[in-house]
This record gives C-alpha cells, structure tokens and sequence, in this order.
C-alpha cells in the first residue's frame, strides 16, 4: 500500500513555527493530520484528525498549555512551549498525537 500526498498548506507564525495540513489517501480512505513544528526546539506534534474526538486529554494533561481545543478538534499552537513530557501522547484515548520527543 503506498500512500500519496494529496495536498500540504503550510502556514508560519510567531518564532519560526510552522503549521501544516497533510491529507493522504490510503485505498480511497482519506487520513487527514494536522502538523505542528518548533523550528527552535526541533520538536514535531501530528494530529490526526480522523482520530481526534475532541476529548481534551492532552489540553487538560500538558503542564505548559501547548494544546487548544478549535471546532472540536485538538491543536497545538503553543508548540514552542512544549517541555517533552509526552503527557499529551499518553493521555489521548484515540492515540491521535504524535510527538517527535516520544
């Protein structure tokens, strides 16, 4: 099974962190993730969004208030905030997150 990168938008904010949204199709299925990136800390957060549930596990877990909830799914745009607990990954119930740390 290959996968096939359907489309990247990549948006740049505060502090050279970038955010971007892979979508990929697996045998017509669609995967969508939401990529989080620390230029500075060399840190890496994915979200999948066909995953997420909203939950809120890993804003109520992370020490640092890196995750925010957006339209019922998780975000991180305090990604320059994370100290690499790996609270987040450990917490979320549907193992939506992806941390380069963990």
């Amino acid at each position: 099974m290959k996968a096939r990168l359907h489309s990247v938008d990549t948006l740049h904010k505060a502090r050279k962190t970038s955010n971007s949204w892979m979508r990929i199709r697996l045998n017509g299925g669609s995967l969508t993730v939401k990529k989080f990136e620390s230029d500075a800390l060399e840190i890496t957060i994915e979200i999948d969004y066909d995953k997420c549930t909203g939950a809120g596990e890993c804003v109520d877990v992370c020490p640092t208030e890196v995750f925010e909830l957006v339209d019922g799914k998780s975000t991180a745009p305090n990604i320059d905030e994370c100290i690499e607990c790996c609270a987040c990954v450990e917490a979320c119930p549907t193992q939506a997150i992806k941390h380069t740390s963990c």
